[in-house]
């Protein structure tokens, strides 16, 4: 399915959190076909409501904003879950991987990129450290 603009706005608001969800839409003439939906994918508007009651009674679509559904990765995405088991979203995930890599640091005394960056001297103070045999503090 292409996805445009116009599609943003002819969703149903509901987004699939299980692997594969299986609903029926209408199509073109009028008549409802089938359709499947992987993960992180967001219902067309009109999808048929015994078949979305249905999967939002059995957690397998989430309104769009919940915690489930910004949990929601595309089919095959790694997903991080916290020490509890709960699904993380992508930022959650980054910011939980920023923290341990500070703690670890922290413990080993490594620096992290940022402030080595800070603490290593352009070729200039070195060459100049050379010549006077001195560090100028700069």
């Amino acid at each position: 399915m292409n996805r445009n603009e116009n599609d943003e706005e002819k969703n149903s608001g509901y987004v699939v959190v299980s692997p594969l969800v299986t609903v029926r839409v209408p199509d073109g003439a009028g008549s409802e076909v089938y359709s499947g939906f992987y993960t992180g994918a967001i219902l067309p508007e009109g999808v048929n409501e015994d078949d979305l009651d249905r999967h939002v009674r059995k957690g397998m679509v989430a309104e769009k904003g919940s915690p489930e559904a910004d949990a929601a990765t595309p089919f095959g995405d790694r997903v991080t879950f916290d020490d509890m088991g709960n699904p993380l979203t992508p930022q959650q995930a980054a910011d939980l991987e920023k923290a341990r890599v500070e703690r670890r640091n922290a413990r080993t005394g490594a620096k992290t990129t940022e402030s080595k960056a800070t603490d290593q001297k352009g070729p200039e103070k070195k060459a100049e450290q050379k010549v006077t045999g001195r560090n100028t503090g700069n």
